[in-house]
């Protein structure tokens, strides 16, 4: 699959990322807590956290913390300075980071499109016809359960999109479950569930025999830029930028996601190296755009 767009243009408002509002906790599992006093305090749903906060995450833990035009999302452990997150998330924004998703909604219909080999649902035929597939009480077997998810991603309808990867993974068998658990991934991504998004990404590893290798890699990258996991996005990109299989504006964009990743953790030498990358191999694309203007503020 290939990305044919990133829209870069996006409307940034400056007086959101100034930091001068208060966040709230608008969601908050496991151990979450903020700094006052020199003592750390737990935070619950609703409690207010002021924009020059300091906040800490424990471990398996999950917060979303919002003023009302911007939303920081952790899923990390470790200790995060409200300014520095919210300098991120702006940084963030203005290399069009967000719009990277949603404009790789149509390539999913385009699964083994000359590719792989002919697939069902994003999985190889071969594997398909290994064994019978299940059929779902509807009527319809897991592959086809995913292409009709596939066609509701396309329409927007995410929510339904989710459901119906769930019923396809719910009745699939070992061939046909690793797909479907990218595809509720997928879904849950695009309708903000970044904590579900996440866990469905990661439950199978990434495969570059799959079609949607590509999807399965730069989403997550994405989320984990996303979530200040930078270490984790790395890590997920290393072998995807390094083993020759990729090309393109995927790669472009996962050397923007790494380039992106190296400057959140302060390493702006390999930040340069990576988003030089990604500004030079499709020379003009809506990445390399984005590249440079990352690069020219550093």
């Amino acid at each position: 699959m290939r990305i044919k767009t990133i829209v870069v243009a996006m409307i940034v408002l400056a007086a959101a990322f100034a930091g001068a509002q208060s966040f709230s906790a608008a969601y908050v599992q496991g151990t979450v807590s903020i700094q006052q006093s020199g003592s750390w305090y737990d935070v619950a749903i609703g409690d207010s956290i002021p924009p020059d906060g300091t906040i800490k995450l424990g471990a398996g833990s999950y917060a979303e913390l919002s003023n009302g035009s911007v939303t920081v999302k952790l899923t990390r452990p470790g200790t995060y300075r409200m300014q520095d997150l919210v300098q991120a998330s702006a940084e963030n924004t203005t290399a069009g980071l967000g719009s990277i998703l949603a404009h790789r909604v149509d390539a999913l219909a385009k699964s083994g499109d000359g590719r792989t080999n002919a697939t069902v649902g994003g999985v190889r035929a071969a594997e398909a016809q290994a064994g019978p597939q299940t059929v779902w009480a509807g009527g319809d077997n897991s592959g086809e359960l995913i292409k009709q998810g596939i066609t509701l991603l396309q329409q927007g309808r995410y929510n339904e999109a989710f459901y119906r990867f769930k019923d396809a993974y719910d009745n699939a068998d070992s061939s046909v479950a690793p797909a479907a658990r990218f595809y509720m991934g997928y879904a849950a991504s695009l309708k903000n569930d970044t904590l579900n998004a996440i866990t469905y990404l990661t439950a199978y590893k990434p495969d570059s025999s799959t079609s949607y290798y590509s999807d399965q890699v730069l989403t997550l990258a994405q989320l984990y830029v996303q979530t200040f996991a930078y270490k984790d996005a790395l890590d997920t990109l290393a072998s995807y930028t390094s083993d020759g299989k990729s090309s393109g504006q995927d790669l472009q964009t996962a050397y923007l996601l790494q380039g992106l990743a190296y400057r959140g953790l302060g390493d702006s030498a390999d930040a340069k190296i990576a988003l030089g990358k990604a500004r030079d191999l499709v020379p003009g694309s809506p990445v390399a755009t984005a590249a440079a203007k990352v690069l020219a503020g550093m």
